[in-house]
């Protein structure tokens, strides 16, 4: 794995849609992160939400990342490798 510094021109353009996305959904000013873990066949995007924000970003029974999981998954057809999406506590 490696430090979300050094991630491929894919998994940096996951993260920026995964950072429209969950901007998109907090409010403004609210900070949060997302750190990228790539392996072979796999890039893991973490997203830090502060925990009072956790619940826009996660959605009534999990629809909201359920629905950014297939997002995200989807247009990791063309690097062949999955993308999975994890919000953090």
């Amino acid at each position: 794995m490696t430090s979300s510094s050094n991630t491929s021109e894919a998994s940096g353009d996951f993260k920026d849609l995964a950072e429209y996305v969950v901007g998109s959904l907090i409010d403004d000013g609210v900070d949060f992160r997302i750190e990228i873990e790539e392996s072979d066949d796999q890039i893991k995007l973490n997203v830090f939400v502060p925990s009072e924000h956790r619940g826009q970003v996660i959605g009534r029974g999990g629809r909201i990342a359920r629905s950014m999981r297939t997002i995200l998954d989807c247009s990791g057809i063309d690097s062949e490798r999955s993308v999975t999406l994890d919000i953090v506590d």
